[in-house]
This record gives structure tokens, C-alpha cells and sequence, in this order.
């Protein structure tokens, strides 16, 4: 269904897609692709609020997730950092750095209580802070990504 909504994106039918998408998300609760490209589809149709709220519930449905599988399948905790960059990145660019930053520092607690902090969303954050000006606090991030690379099972 993922990939037949984005059929309907690139052929210009975002309704007929975010429809699908709305569906998938529902269907496959887990399924982080479907999350963030509900959200990214959203974002493009100017529907911002609508978008915070999907990320919201996406977030929700990883909070009451209690159980995850090992490894990278669609309910293990690392499978979802790209849900959480998408949204930091979406505040970066919608709500300015402080908004970007919050989301981060909410995602970065949430991914550490489960143990599955990687490098993308750190890196992420930093990139986002070098392009506002605050080369230091950038530099300092790329450092911490680095760490986290070099870190066992990362």
C-alpha cells in the first residue's frame, strides 16, 4: 500500500495518496516509512498543523510500544529514528531552532529510555544548527554523533 500511495504522489494525486497513507498508518502501525511519509506528504500539501498532529500520534504509537523485537524489524526501537529526525527536521524548517531543538531533545529521551540513540538524529541536529550560526554547538553534536558511531552495535 506504501508504495501504491506514492504512486498516487508522483502522478500528482496527493489526496488519493495522504488517503492511502492515512490507511496505511492505521493498518501498520509500526510501519515508520508510512509515518513520515504521511508527514512529508502532508507538509508539501501545506497542511502544518495536520502534519504535527500525524507526528504526534506516531510518536504515541512508539511510547506505547512496550515490547520491541531485536534487530532492525519494523517493531524494534532503531527502526524508528527516522520518524524522529523527519520531525526535528520539519521543526527546524517550520518552527525555527528552538522548535527544532525541543524535538530533538524530546526524541533523544525517548530513543535513550529504550536504548536505541544512533547517530542520525544527532548528526541531524547538528546540521541544523551549523546552518543557524552556532558552529560551536554544531561542532560539539558532530562529535557526539561520531562517538555514538563508534560505539559497539551502533
Amino acid at each position: 500500500m506504501h508504495a501504491l500511495a506514492l504512486a498516487w504522489w508522483q502522478l500528482g494525486r496527493t489526496d488519493k495518496a495522504e488517503q492511502i497513507l492515512r490507511k496505511v498508518t492505521k493498518v501498520h502501525k509500526y510501519f515508520v516509512p508510512g509515518w513520515v511519509t504521511l508527514c512529508r506528504l502532508l507538509e508539501q500539501r501545506g497542511k502544518i498543523e495536520g502534519t504535527r498532529k500525524v507526528f504526534e500520534q506516531a510518536v504515541n504509537v512508539y511510547r506505547k510500544t512496550t515490547k520491541p523485537k531485536k534487530g532492525y524489524s519494523s517493531k524494534s526501537w532503531g527502526k524508528w529514528t527516522p520518524l524522529f529526525t523527519a520531525r526535528a527536521d520539519f521543526e527546524f524548517r517550520r518552527g525555527g531552532i528552538a522548535a527544532g531543538r525541543k524535538s530533538v531533545v524530546e526524541a533523544i529521551r525517548l530513543l535513550k529510555e529504550k536504548q536505541a540513540l544512533d547517530a542520525r538524529l544527532v548528526t541531524s541536529w547538528a546540521l541544523h544548527e551549523m546552518k543557524s550560526g552556532n558552529k560551536k554547538i554544531g561542532a560539539a553534536l558532530y562529535g557526539k554523533a561520531l562517538e555514538l558511531l563508534q560505539k559497539p552495535g551502533s
